[in-house]
């Protein structure tokens, strides 16, 4: 009886030993099927992330009488450099990654106010808002035209041309002109009077007589008077 109590007790624990060492055998093989199920989806997201093409829609430049211009896709933000003669911008100069791309164009940062199809340019920066979507999810660029400065005007200036005569009574006037509109006015002098000689009067029994004098013969100011002796 004692020899039977023992041998039960033997074997309960090998089948103890036996039932653990199955359950441990189990979970070592689970873990790395866990493991590897985990390492293959995660391998499988980075890899579908580094693979697909992004099918977004972005600004890449402008068409025109442009300096420089640059795509801030972190920022979202298009920078371009326009020469001083680039009045205005038509939407059709934007360029885009997709050539289908659908986008509206607004001129405040509240997306009220729809810009028209001509964009006029002043000088400086000129900033706007390209609404663009990308399969119903609208992505926002800020458009930012810098607009050169012109450069300071040269004034050239014409011949001179007499707009009033001088006389020998008053001072006259003349001008030369830019070609832009400019002009410079200065005064001429008087002209000299033109002198003319008053000949003596000799003074006689009646009369007497008067020395001699000048005077202009153009406006008749005398010039020397010809009191009588």
């Amino acid at each position: 009886m004692k020899k039977l109590l023992i041998i039960t007790v033997c074997l309960l624990l090998a089948l103890t030993i036996c039932l653990a060492t199955v359950a441990c055998g189990e979970i070592k093989t689970q873990t790395p099927n866990q493991t590897e199920n985990n390492t293959n989806d995660g391998t499988a997201d980075k890899t579908q992330n580094n693979t697909s093409p992004s099918t977004q829609a972005i600004p890449t430049g402008l068409a025109g009488a442009v300096k420089n211009v640059s795509v801030d896709t972190a920022n979202r933000r298009l920078l371009a450099t326009v020469a001083a003669d680039m009045e205005s911008l038509a939407l059709s100069q934007l360029q885009f990654s997709s050539p289908d791309v659908s986008y509206t164009v607004y001129t405040d940062i509240t997306l009220t106010q729809t810009a028209s199809d001509v964009i006029p340019l002043v000088e400086g920066a000129n900033v706007f808002y390209l609404q663009i979507d990308n399969d119903g999810e609208n992505i926002l660029y800020t458009a930012i035209i810098t607009r050169e400065a012109a450069p300071a005007h040269v004034h050239v200036y014409g011949e001179w041309t007499t707009t009033e005569p001088a006389t020998c009574q008053k001072t006259g006037t003349r001008e030369k002109r830019c070609e832009c509109g400019d002009t410079i006015t200065e005064t001429i002098e008087k002209l000299p009077h033109t002198e003319a000689l008053d000949a003596a009067v000799s003074a006689t029994c009646t009369e007497t007589g008067l020395t001699e004098g000048k005077h202009c013969s153009v406006c008749g100011e005398v010039l020397v008077a010809r009191p009588r002796p």
